[in-house]
């Protein structure tokens, strides 16, 4: 049988305000073993946790281990420097609610080439998946095929996911996001860490 799924991504450090404002909003936090009820329109990010995908979650290789794959992922963080994460803001992507970069990311922002560095240096622990590969443009299938997802490079979007595609009263749960996120988003945060 093959591993768990692994999936290096950006998250706030722990007993932060932005993280705490995050596992509130979601009526989860990942380190406590009962998470309860997720929220009304918020299944699928309760699911998953609070957190920003760097590289889209993968299968191990058979031949690899968790613990190298781990230490891959480690030797990316350290060759990473520390820097300051780009403002946000709560806005819709796609139908549902993230918080997502007030200025859209240049490809020299160190959070975009921090992603472009998950894709290529943990890319050969993947095991190939299909899924996907025929659905999309010809360019999307493409990046499917060959990296296993389409969100990637250029078109990658930093986003962290508040909420389901569908919702009863998009008008409300906006400003109530907003409200709940405001003051966890005016201070300012550094990214020290990468989180699996």
């Amino acid at each position: 049988s093959r591993p768990a799924a692994a999936a290096p991504a950006a998250a706030p450090p722990r007993q932060r305000p932005r993280w705490e404002a995050g596992c509130r909003w979601l009526g989860r936090d990942p380190e406590q073993l009962d998470a309860g009820r997720p929220p009304n329109e918020c299944a699928q990010a309760w699911r998953y946790g609070f957190h920003a995908t760097l590289k889209a979650p993968i299968w191990l290789k058979p031949d690899c281990t968790e613990s190298q794959f781990l230490q891959a992922v480690a030797d990316l963080a350290k060759r990473t420097p520390r820097f300051e994460m780009p403002s946000l803001q709560v806005d819709w992507l796609g139908g549902f609610l993230a918080l997502r970069p007030v200025d859209a990311l240049q490809a020299w922002h160190p959070l975009r080439r921090l992603a472009d560095d998950a894709v290529l240096c943990l890319d050969p622990w993947r095991c190939p998946d299909r899924r996907g590969a025929n659905q999309g443009t010809e360019l999307q299938r493409a990046l499917v095929r060959r990296w296993g997802y389409r969100h990637v490079f250029e078109h990658w979007r930093f986003h962290m996911t508040l909420s389901d595609v569908e919702s009863h009263d998009p008008v409300a749960l906006l400003h109530r996001a907003r409200l709940h996120f405001s003051a966890a988003l005016a201070q300012a945060l550094a990214s020290e860490e990468i989180a699996v």
